[in-house]
Parts: C-alpha cells; sequence; structure tokens
C-alpha cells in the first residue's frame, strides 16, 4: 500500500521577502532544515530554483522514504512513505502505529516551524496534515493488542485531511506539543477513536 503523510507550511506575510537570488542564498545557509522525517542527519541533498530538497534514500535503487522540502517563498514540505504496516496475518488488518504517527507530526511541525525560525520568516504559519492511502488501516496505540480496540473500525476514508493549525507567531518551549493535540485527535477520530489513544492511555 502506497502511503505517505504530508506536512506543509504556508507563509503570509506582507514583508518584502527580497530578490530571488537573495532568498536561495538564506536557503542554502540553512540545510540543516531539509532534514527528512525520521532522519537522524541529512545524507541526500539537493538545490533547485525553489529551494532546498533533503531525502532519504530507500536503498537498492528504491523511492526515497522520506523528503523534506523547503521553498525560497516560505513554503516548507516534509513527507514520509510508508506509514501503513501490513498485515502479517490473514485476519489481521493493515495498520498505523498511532504513537509514530504523532510524533512524526510533531517532528515535522517542529522542524518546519524551526526552518521558519532559522530564515526570519514573519507570521502567521499554517499547518496541514494529511494521511494518504489508510483506508481500514486500524490506527494502533504502542503496545496494545487489537483486542484492546474492539470498537474501532479503522480509517473510514482513504484520504484523511485535518483542519489547519495557524500559529500567529514561532511557539516557545513547551508550546508546541499542546497546540497539537486538537490535530491528533481529529486523526484519531477518523479511525474511531473519541481522542488520541496514546494520549489518553
Amino acid at each position: 500500500m502506497c502511503s505517505a503523510e504530508c506536512f506543509g507550511f504556508i507563509e503570509r506575510t506582507s514583508s518584502e521577502l527580497g530578490r530571488p537570488s537573495h532568498r536561495a542564498g538564506r536557503a542554502n545557509r540553512n540545510a540543516s532544515s531539509a532534514k527528512p522525517l525520521c532522519s537522524p542527519s541529512i545524507r541526500d541533498i539537493r538545490f533547485n530554483l525553489e529551494g532546498i530538497f533533503g531525502y532519504t534514500s530507500g536503498g537498492d535503487g528504491q523511492p526515497a522514504i522520506s523528503y523534506a522540502h523547503l521553498s525560497r517563498t516560505g513554503a516548507y514540505e516534509a513527507v514520509r512513505w510508508n506509514i501503513v504496516v501490513p498485515r502479517t496475518h490473514p485476519q489481521a488488518p493493515d495498520h498505523l502505529n498511532s504513537a509514530s504517527i504523532e510524533c512524526q507530526i510533531f517532528e515535522g511541525a517542529r522542524n518546519g516551524l524551526n526552518a521558519m525560525r532559522n530564515l526570519d520568516r514573519e507570521g502567521p504559519y499554517t499547518l496541514f496534515v494529511t494521511l494518504v492511502g489508510v483506508d481500514k488501516a486500524f490506527y494502533r496505540p504502542l503496545n496494545t493488542g487489537m483486542d484492546e480496540a474492539e470498537e474501532v473500525r479503522g480509517f473510514d476514508r482513504d484520504i484523511v485531511l485535518a483542519s489547519e493549525e495557524v500559529f500567529s507567531e514561532l511557539p516557545r518551549n513547551g508550546e508546541l506539543g499542546p497546540r497539537l493535540h486538537g490535530l491528533m485527535d481529529e486523526i484519531a477520530n477518523a479511525a474511531g477513536w473519541t481522542a488520541s489513544p496514546d494520549r489518553s492511555r
């Protein structure tokens, strides 16, 4: 199953962004902002007319499993491909590890906001989160059996588009996690949970 989760930051500001060459130069000095999700470092990075593109190779000629793109126009995008764990038994459903997904959402949000901070981008900032290819996959808490989720139906759609989260300014230390609770609950709702199964446990 081809699956991905996407994160996008869009900057809305009335300030002058500067010449393209100047913006690209600033982006080049902040290559660390293009670290892909779940990657300890940047091993593969490219520069293009739009900004910086960092990715994690799948190895052996396989497609990249994650990438991050920081645009000089003030947008940040992070994508992870293999978020659905295939079934290992005929009666077991495909599933997503909810703790892992929430960790990646937090990491993507943190990296994107840090990129805005490094480039001195003015707010507000808008966060979008989308899960693709998840229809009927279970949203499974870490270290729990499926019998603890008898009422959970799994995702009821193939594409889960969560409501956008708008940050008027960059969050301070400790503020980001709580700001994402509503978004994470909304994703859990689409899989039959009343709230995030990991935060409520």
